[in-house]
């Protein structure tokens, strides 16, 4: 059985089994004088961390200045009772001031953390990572897989309530170096972001799927985990995001969330694409203006289209749909009707819900997900007037 948390004044080396006792405790003596070296290295190193960190690494030990309380209960592992008591009259799990938490993820524009809590976990002994992706944080950060054992979290916790801690990093001053290095990239990496998304009333348009995100300063709401991007809507300029456990967050404003990025080139990519866009959703906005014109009795298969909202079944379904079998079709035996598959709010949505009928004068053409908004409605008008003067109906 495992115990820990014993000090070391209150244990006792024995050497009743080893073959050379005098040589093994030579080697404890000189263990123990390292490790006292590298502790008062420790110390040393940790006065030096700068103050007011834009970023705390993943899987870093840090100290409470300030209790905290768990902002999500996770049901697994518990029993239905303690859930539902938590849920229903709030939650008691908390850590005090002096506890030991961890780093699972972070704000670097707000300057926050979330935080798994240790102190909520019951014999629990961690490991820390011996090949992590930087190898100056050696023995410094808990292992992928532990952090993902710590169920009771904090959210947003600002980074100047909590001390990190070296004492199990392998190499201090190293270690020291790398939090150092990842403070000022994500300073630079904030400021970067900042001057790009603080100047765009709508947010940042048309990120592409997997783009990481966190609430944007100010922002009413909290973000669990690392979010990403799994959706664009460009009607309601906002987001569908995915969780790194799977909590879907559905229609978030782009104006209430920011990308992360970890590079310049990243924040160049995302201003091109915020550009283009823009200058997309002018054409798309032309192209709706001209297209009220044209007649709706004879639209082709394939075409995007907007369905009354009395049509939908279902509140996860978008009245936006595309037409996958229209009356102009040989054969079709709709009554002038089309079918029409719905989008979702989510890529895993679709279902027979999905699927409507509508009548003409229910649906309206639409270029939302054109690349050539001008170009597409060129087109259309093409194939349902194909005898009429273009500049006519221009």
């Amino acid at each position: 059985q495992l115990r820990g948390g014993m000090r070391p004044k209150d244990v006792t080396p024995v050497f009743w089994e080893a073959e050379e006792p005098l040589k093994q405790a030579q080697e404890l003596l000189a263990a123990h004088a390292a490790e006292a070296e590298r502790l008062k290295s420790v110390e040393a190193c940790m006065r030096e961390l700068p103050e007011g960190m834009c970023e705390l690494p993943v899987g870093l030990p840090v100290r409470l200045l300030q209790a905290v309380k768990a902002d999500l209960p996770m049901p697994p592992n518990r029993s239905f009772t303690q859930w539902v008591t938590t849920s229903l009259f709030g939650n008691t799990r908390a850590a005090k001031v002096g506890d030991v938490a961890f780093v699972l993820g972070g704000n670097p524009a707000a300057k926050t953390v979330t935080l798994g809590l240790w102190r909520t976990m019951e014999n629990w002994l961690p490991t820390y990572a011996e090949d992590p992706a930087d190898p100056a944080l050696t023995g410094a950060i808990l292992s992928h897989g532990e952090t993902q054992t710590l169920r009771d979290r904090a959210l947003d916790v600002p980074i100047g309530r909590v001390r990190p801690l070296l004492h199990s990093a392998m190499d201090p001053p190293a270690a020291l170096a790398a939090l150092q290095r990842l403070h000022v990239a994500a300073m630079a990496k904030v400021s970067s972001i900042h001057d790009f998304c603080a100047t765009q009333k709508d947010g940042v348009l048309a990120m592409p799927v997997g783009t990481e995100v966190v609430a944007a300063p100010g922002a009413r709401l909290k973000l669990r985990d690392h979010n990403y991007v799994m959706m664009y809507h460009p009607r309601e300029k906002a987001y569908t995001l995915r969780s790194s456990t799977g909590h879907l967050n559905f229609m978030l404003p782009a104006a209430q969330v920011w990308p992360v990025s970890n590079a310049e080139a990243g924040v160049a990519d995302l201003r091109q694409r915020h550009a283009r866009e823009l200058e997309r959703l002018g054409e798309v906005q032309a192209a709706h203006a001209a297209v009220d014109r044209l007649p709706r009795d004879s639209l082709p298969r394939g075409t995007c289209v907007e369905v009354d909202r009395a049509l939908l079944r279902n509140a996860s379904l978008s009245n936006i749909g595309t037409i996958i079998v229209s009356p102009a079709e040989a054969g079709a035996a709709r009554n002038g009707a089309y079918v029409v598959i719905l989008d979702s709010a989510f890529q895993s949505g679709i279902s027979s819900d999905s699927q409507v009928v509508a009548t003409p004068d229910q649906v309206r053409p639409v270029f939302w997900k054109s690349q050539r908004p001008l170009e597409d409605l060129a087109e259309l008008r093409r194939r349902v007037m194909p005898d009429t003067d273009p500049e006519a109906t221009a």
